[in-house]
């Protein structure tokens, strides 16, 4: 992956800081996060269609802690059992392993920070979750068509679950149906270039 070069603009995602440059420790994104509810990205003027960010579903890093840092608007995040709503400048970390979600709690996009530590395949993962929504490839809800999710979780295990469904059984049906999925085409990973 390339690094990619700071763009103050409305760039729906990019990478500030790769796992390369960082020596593994961390990746950096700066995004814009849609709004919650039935907002789409072409009614708010945006560049880019929703993807699986944009939509509070529960989830789980085994291995990687989040650190968000609201640039503009805003971030609510709920984990641990509690609730809250960030505003500019403020910043949230998510230890590895806690379940967890993260939306827009207002009618405007939010550009935010997102850091992995440890990097992992973080990057190579959320690059390829944006290039499939904006091709497309995911539902109403942001999710991933069945055999392209399993495609994805075999090539970034360990990376990155939705909660409702134990672990075991994603990783059980992942290496059952990623081969059918890569003979039909379904790809593990997307680049923005």
């Amino acid at each position: 992956m390339s690094t990619r070069q700071p763009d103050r603009g409305e760039n729906p995602l990019v990478t500030r800081k790769t796992s390369d440059e960082t020596e593994g420790e961390f990746v950096r994104f700066e995004l814009t996060f849609h709004p919650g509810d039935e907002a789409v990205g072409k009614a708010l003027g945006l560049e880019h269609e929703p993807w699986p960010i944009d939509f509070p579903t529960e989830h789980v890093h085994p291995q990687q802690s989040e650190r968000w840092r609201v640039l503009s608007g805003g971030l609510g995040v709920a984990f641990e059992g509690r609730e809250e709503i960030l505003g500019p400048d403020d910043t949230v970390t998510l230890p590895a392993g806690v379940p967890h979600r993260v939306w827009n709690p207002l009618a405007e996009p939010s550009r935010v920070v997102l850091e992995f530590r440890p990097a992992l395949d973080a990057q190579e993962l959320t690059e390829t979750l944006y290039v499939l929504a904006q091709r497309g490839e995911t539902g109403k809800d942001g999710r991933l068509k069945p055999l392209q999710f399993a495609v994805t979780v075999a090539a970034y295990p360990d990376q990155l679950y939705p909660t409702g469904v134990p672990v075991t059984v994603q990783k059980k049906l992942a290496r059952l149906l990623a081969p059918l999925g890569r003979r039909l085409g379904y790809r593990e990973s997307y680049d923005l270039d």
